[in-house]
């Protein structure tokens, strides 16, 4: 993150008390998340105020990434509730966070004060909040900013020009596989957007917390609808996935999985956490793609075994093959070293290729010779250091070694390998469980987070 992203000498400085705890803020976050990235920057080094409409669910740590992304001081309105323990309110007081609760005196001041900053060519952010219960699940937040930044304007006779920047925050969920954050700053809604002549301030503040609306559903990090149709289908089929092992389980249920459909609530839960909390709808994606993949590899060696043949289904063979693999492992082994270097002369003489230049009667022939060669010359020195006798057992044991050899390669690729298959089946099966349940999990906990954020009854 450079350190002169929004310099200007037009805005107003920040203190050094904000300054120190700032740096403290992001030499935090270098050490332990690695810094982040900063897009769009332009509209926020002009001198005029900004008003900051951060289209991400509010929360303390959101407001520290913002703070620090930025040299321009931002003034963060944030809930008191976030603001407990010791540690955050002294950042909360170094940083000049704005503190306000919904109901009451403390909430009028909240405003005031924001006004206020901007009225100083300041800089005030307000982030997304879901605990109202209109239709538009954006609605309170875009109405608090735009009641922010015309109120402010009002009192200095709509000569601040204020900007309204919509602000895309992608900072990781618990359990994404990428660290990356990012922090875009969207170019500024216009002001002949909501500023409209001869209009009352209520029409305004509705022109301006439609433009936010708009702005927030645009979030740059969002998923496209159809990744969102094709992640809402992989979705039913999942939890009617769960549903169907759940119903199998229990004796004379009639009720058919068929009968079930993606709730509306789960479409609209899926649609909202598109464009407020994208990085959680990637972290279920992710989820969800490590199930398929542990289904997908169970499936395939599911197929694998039952096209194996009748053999596989014997438990007799089954042992047999588990035998043949153990004990015939030293006679192979003992094959390998009487044939390792005229393998790797072979090799080096391009006499193993498959494709071959040569004619097949041809490689055929020059292969036996030099396998013919090379035993002769080990049998010699058999007979030279240990004896004639050991020699004509071992001249024997050659050919031998290699037939069997040739016949464990073919038992581990025919059979071993299927007897593995067959045995990590049930584990296999277990594992692509697993990862569903695991994705159902983190469904529900990031659904319950939603429902409890909108202050419905679970």
């Amino acid at each position: 993150m450079s350190e002169d992203y929004f310099r200007s000498s037009r805005i107003p400085p920040a203190s050094g008390r904000y300054r120190f705890v700032r740096s403290l803020v992001r030499l935090w976050i270098s050490f332990l998340h690695g810094g982040m990235r900063v897009l769009g920057a332009g509209d926020l080094a002009v001198s005029a105020p900004a008003v900051l409409v951060v289209t991400h669910p509010g929360g303390f740590l959101d407001a520290l990434f913002l703070v620090a992304a930025c040299d321009r001081p931002i003034r963060c309105l944030m809930d008191r509730k976030l603001m407990a323990g010791t540690l955050r309110r002294f950042l909360a007081w170094g940083l000049g966070m704005i503190s306000y609760e919904r109901e009451g005196e403390v909430w009028r001041r909240a405003i005031e004060t924001a006004c206020d900053v901007l009225g100083n060519l300041g800089s005030v952010a307000v982030f997304t909040e879901m605990n109202e219960r209109e239709n538009s699940k954006v609605g309170r937040f875009a109405s608090t900013a735009a009641i922010i930044a015309l109120e402010a304007e009002s009192r200095n006779a709509n000569q601040l020009d204020v900007q309204t920047i919509p602000v895309h925050l992608f900072l990781p969920a618990a359990g994404a596989r990428s660290s990356e954050r990012f922090v875009h700053f969207s170019h500024r809604i216009p002001a002949q957007t909501y500023m409209l002549p001869g209009r009352s301030m209520e029409e305004r503040r509705q022109a301006l917390s439609a433009a936010f609306e708009e702005a927030c559903r645009n979030n740059v990090f969002r998923m496209q609808p159809e990744d969102v149709h094709n992640f809402l289908a992989d979705l039913e089929e999942v939890l009617l996935s769960d549903l169907r092992e759940d119903f199998s389980a229990r004796a004379h249920w009639r009720q058919k999985v068929e009968d079930f459909h993606l709730s509306g609530f789960v479409r609209e839960w899926v649609e909202h956490l598109n464009f407020l909390h994208p990085s959680r709808l990637v972290v279920l994606r992710e989820l969800h793609g490590a199930y398929q993949q542990a289904r997908r590899r169970a499936s395939l060696e599911k197929l694998e075994i039952e096209t194996a043949g009748p053999w596989i289904q014997s438990l007799a063979r089954r042992v047999l093959g588990w035998f043949e693999t153990v004990a015939g492992f030293p006679i192979a082994l003992y094959g390998v070293v009487n044939h390792l270097l005229v393998g790797l002369f072979l090799w080096g003489a391009g006499l193993l290729k498959k494709q071959s230049e040569i004619n097949r009667a041809t490689l055929w022939i020059s292969r036996s010779a030099v396998v013919l060669v090379f035993y002769v010359a080990q049998v010699l020195v058999t007979d030279h250091f240990v004896g004639r006798a050991p020699a004509g057992y071992y001249a024997v044991s050659l050919p031998l070694s290699a037939l069997y050899l040739w016949r464990y390669a073919w038992l581990l690729n025919h059979r071993s390998r299927l007897l593995l298959l067959y045995s990590r089946a049930p584990r296999r099966a277990a594992q692509a469980r697993d990862r569903r349940r695991e994705f159902v999990r983190e469904l529900n906990d990031a659904r319950d987070a939603y429902v409890e954020s909108l202050e419905l009854v679970h």
